[in-house]
């Protein structure tokens, strides 16, 4: 008989999936249970709640507690990985032994412990971590931040050996894909995000102003909404509406000094659909080239022209879709090129072809599915070409 079973360990509980990292594992659990596939999910823990939608698409799910003390810091293990691992998720991989999906160097503690597990184990990577933190070291002005920052992706760097004891590496981006490629050869493979969208909704015509959105309590997407506000916008006549979650008091202060650039604090679910609907432009720079951003997926989805630089389109697929800007008069040239331009119907069929090709959760499971039970070598895992239900997919 064929395994149809997956452990699927995660970092955090992945339900509601409401930031980055989440998104893509609940959506990956998701579309493998609409597959057929059995999930026992187990999921670290530490300020969020148990969840019953998770109980509904899973098999079983398991909660471990995440042991957040300073301790955990003096260790030569980042602490990341040194904060998870839990001797009883040890005992259930071993008591029932089908395939294992980890989410993220950071939940790959018991294969410290145990080098079989690494035999039945795929690692499923959201980051270069090593190049990750020193991003978030560079971006950060806290300097115990830039210190954990920095000591993190130090540790990181040789731990990510580690990832040569599992028979599987699925990375989130192609550049992650080329990076891993060159250290691990063929047991490398790369699937696009998952994600919550099925259709392009995007509405035809022009829209009403320019829009940033993200989570602004973030180093990252403040110096992305500042670069708007200070380098790119003098001289533009165009309203920026900038949305977002826990705006910092310096950012409230200098969107305060400009008379054509709105400050949306905390939207709920409707507003914030209400305000990527009625914009004409989705601006988005980044200056962390790493993983995937979500946002840019949620852009082309929902929304209507974008602009985003190199950083942002980093380990993107290849497109004609997104307009490329990176210094500000590049982005100033593009807003005027581009707001009086309406969103038509063949730009909505070329993002639908597009997105179907690389970001098609269903098919994008099946593909997963065949990277983690035809990678073994026994001849019951080869002769599984597709799981219960595939002759649906489109």
């Amino acid at each position: 008989m064929i395994d149809r079973e997956l452990h699927i360990i995660s970092f955090d509980i992945p339900y509601p999936a409401d930031y980055g990292g989440v998104i893509d594992v609940f959506y990956k659990i998701k579309a493998l249970s609409e597959l057929g596939i059995r999930i026992h999910l187990h999921c670290y823990f530490h300020h969020r709640r148990f969840s019953n939608t998770l109980e509904s698409l899973c098999e079983t799910v398991n909660y471990y507690p995440r042991t957040t003390s300073i301790l955990k810091q003096i260790s030569k293990t980042p602490f990341i990985i040194k904060s998870r691992n839990s001797r009883l998720l040890l005992h259930r991989l071993n008591e029932k032994t089908c395939q294992i999906l980890f989410e993220g160097l950071h939940t790959t503690a018991v294969l410290l412990e145990d080098n079989s597990i690494g035999m039945r184990s795929s690692i499923r990577t959201h980051n270069v971590e090593h190049h990750y933190y020193k991003h978030l070291m560079l971006a950060e002005s806290n300097i115990l931040k830039r210190i954990y920052y920095y000591l993190e992706s130090k540790k990181l760097k040789p731990y990510q050996k580690l990832l040569k004891k599992a028979k599987k590496i699925i990375t989130i981006s192609s550049g992650d894909y080329h990076y891993f490629r060159q250290r691990y050869n063929d047991k490398v493979s790369y699937i696009p995000a998952f994600h919550p969208y099925t259709k392009v909704t995007s509405i035809t015509g022009i829209g009403k102003h320019m829009l940033y959105h993200g989570n602004l309590s973030v180093i990252e997407n403040e110096k992305a909404a500042m670069f708007l506000i200070k380098k790119v916008m003098p001289g533009v006549s165009a309203t920026l509406v900038i949305a977002g979650k826990n705006p910092t008091k310096k950012l409230r202060l200098e969107i305060a000094k400009h008379s054509n650039i709105q400050l949306v604090e905390n939207p709920d679910q409707e507003k914030m659909q209400q305000l990527i609907k009625d914009a004409q432009i989705h601006l988005l720079p980044t200056f962390q080239p790493t993983g995937v951003k979500l946002k840019l997926v949620a852009s082309l989805y929902e929304g209507r022209h974008i602009i985003a630089n190199d950083q942002m389109t980093k380990g993107f697929p290849e497109n004609k879709l997104i307009f490329k800007a990176n210094k500000p008069e590049e982005f100033r040239n593009k807003i005027q090129k581009l707001f009086n331009i309406p969103f038509t119907e063949g730009d909505i069929a070329a993002r639908t072809e597009f997105l179907n090709e690389h970001f098609n959760n269903q098919k994008n499971a099946l593909q997963l599915t065949k990277e983690i039970y035809n990678y073994r070598g026994d001849a019951a895992a080869h002769a599984w070409t597709s799981p219960p239900n595939s002759d649906n997919l489109p």
